[in-house]
């Protein structure tokens, strides 16, 4: 792929499907599941969220925004405050 913001050439990664699945799981259980998942979610909504990612795959990447924000929030908060 191409960078549409400045023109870089991406390099192109290969992942075996055993290392995909591999990795697939892993994000499912830690991130979206974890230990208890009613902490985060319900089982409803987890079930939606499966019948989404299934109806519109197959995908590149996945950006998670909102954590994206909070680390640029701690950033710039660290810059302002010099590292405190």
């Amino acid at each position: 792929g191409v960078c549409t913001n400045c023109g870089h050439q991406l390099p192109k990664m290969a992942m075996s499907d055993e290392d995909f699945e591999y990795l697939k799981k892993a994000v499912f259980d830690k991130a979206l599941v974890a230990e208890n998942i009613y902490y985060k979610t319900t089982p409803k909504e987890l079930n939606r969220f499966n019948r989404f990612i299934q109806a519109v795959k197959p995908f590149d990447i996945v950006v998670d925004g909102l954590n994206i924000e909070y680390s640029l929030c701690k950033t710039k908060s660290k810059n302002v405050t010099g590292g405190k």
